[in-house]
């Protein structure tokens, strides 16, 4: 890699759309855009160095060491992606794949190139047709709405900055799509071992100190007299069994 790289660039196709990708016509697709620029747009090559098809697949276009013909004022410097598809408001609705490696792409040539997420990416719309930086969307100003008015929640830099850019963060970082590990399935003897031993572990705890003259009271009273151990289990909860036997006691204290 020969030329030195600062910003990538994010764009949709509109044209070709999800309407026209198969499944399988990637290369297809991907020469009818190189015609289309060279032929009737004058290029010497496809504008694009990459495209980012509807299933996640990647196709290479325009060679890395070449500017792209992408956005005019952030050309020489840059890389290219055009994401197929046609991301405006009501039109497609972009697949998980797409949007997956859509992230997954940019944050590994942010890394690449040693750029930052808050300065390496720009969309088509921040810029103007004579090629001056807007530094997001304005209507009637920017050169187009491309990446799409929808595109991962809009095309503004606050949209980038609220949707895409912590996802890029993310996958940057490593902590981005990480699987969940799923919570095993509990038994009812299992659940129940469980409880068990976390009753076992409160009838062990001994009483606080705030608790005693109220305890030698009871104590004192026989309304709490504790099992055939001797053990009061005071941090234990109390059964409906124990606590009529306590009422039944107490009845026995207030006569």
């Amino acid at each position: 890699m020969t030329r030195r790289i600062t910003v990538i660039q994010e764009h949709h196709t509109w044209s070709p759309s999800y309407k026209q990708f198969n499944g399988s016509n990637h290369l297809q697709l991907q020469k009818n855009m190189r015609d289309y620029h060279v032929n009737n747009a004058g290029y010497a090559d496809i504008a694009q160095n990459f495209t980012v098809f509807p299933d996640g697949m990647i196709c290479t276009g325009r060679s890395m060491n070449v500017a792209p013909a992408g956005c005019r004022g952030a050309n020489t410097n840059g890389i290219c992606i055009e994401n197929l598809g046609n991301f405006d408001v009501g039109g497609d609705k972009m697949n998980a794949a797409q949007r997956d490696v859509i992230v997954r792409m940019a944050a590994a040539l942010l890394k690449k190139f040693k750029l930052s997420p808050e300065t390496g990416i720009t969309y088509h719309a921040w810029w103007t047709d004579n090629g001056k930086s807007l530094g997001t969307y304005i209507a009637g100003r920017s050169c187009k709405t491309c990446p799409g008015t929808a595109f991962f929640g809009g095309n503004t830099r606050a949209s980038y900055d609220k949707n895409l850019k912590p996802l890029i963060v993310k996958a940057m970082n490593g902590t981005y799509n990480v699987p969940v590990k799923e919570e095993e399935e509990v038994t009812q003897e299992q659940f129940n071992k469980m409880m068990d031993n976390y009753l076992a572990s409160l009838a062990k705890q001994q009483p606080q100190a705030w608790s005693k003259e109220a305890r030698d009271w009871a104590e004192g009273s026989g309304l709490i007299k504790g099992d055939e151990h001797g053990n009061k289990q005071y941090e234990s909860y109390c059964s409906r069994e124990q606590m009529v036997q306590f009422l039944y006691r107490f009845k026995d204290i207030v006569k």
